[in-house]
């Protein structure tokens, strides 16, 4: 008698039922501190520190004459950074819950700057693709080795 379930392919269907999107969400943005450290620094580098803008692409403000007059590691005509003292930076973190993710911060004086706006904080669409793009890739890696390991 030919019994699927002792096939390869019933060893797949029978690992198919553990198949955890949930548990990959969780082992990547909960307990993986590179890809948490990659996230924000998606932020922290790639959006405040190289190009000074916040989710929607905008420049956040441009240091005027006598901030550069004043502070030597700050140049005429140059975006913000953010980077002044890095309290802002160390202060990131980001909030998983089972759905979704939200950067914040510790460092609750910086809302008092005039150019302050919650969007600094949030992601371009180039680093939504980016973070989508890497979790995508990391969910089949776990559904292939889950399904196809030692088969």
């Amino acid at each position: 008698m030919f019994d699927f379930w002792d096939t390869p392919a019933g060893a797949i269907a029978k690992r198919r039922a553990l198949l955890s999107e949930g548990k990959v969400w969780i082992d990547t943005f909960r307990n993986d501190t590179q890809f948490r450290k990659w996230v924000l620094d998606l932020i922290r580098q790639d959006q405040l520190f190289e190009k000074g803008i916040d989710s929607e692409g905008d420049v956040i403000g441009f240091y005027s004459f006598s901030t550069a007059q004043s502070n030597p590691s700050k140049r005429f005509n140059t975006h913000y950074t953010l980077k002044d003292t890095g309290r802002l930076y160390a202060s990131m973190f980001l909030v998983v819950t089972a759905d979704y993710f939200e950067v914040r911060w510790d460092d609750e004086k910086i809302r008092d700057q005039e150019w302050w706006s919650d969007k600094i904080l949030g992601f371009t669409d180039e680093s939504i693709e980016k973070i989508s793009k890497a979790y995508t890739e990391r969910l089949l890696e776990y559904a292939e080795r889950l399904l196809f390991e030692d088969i």
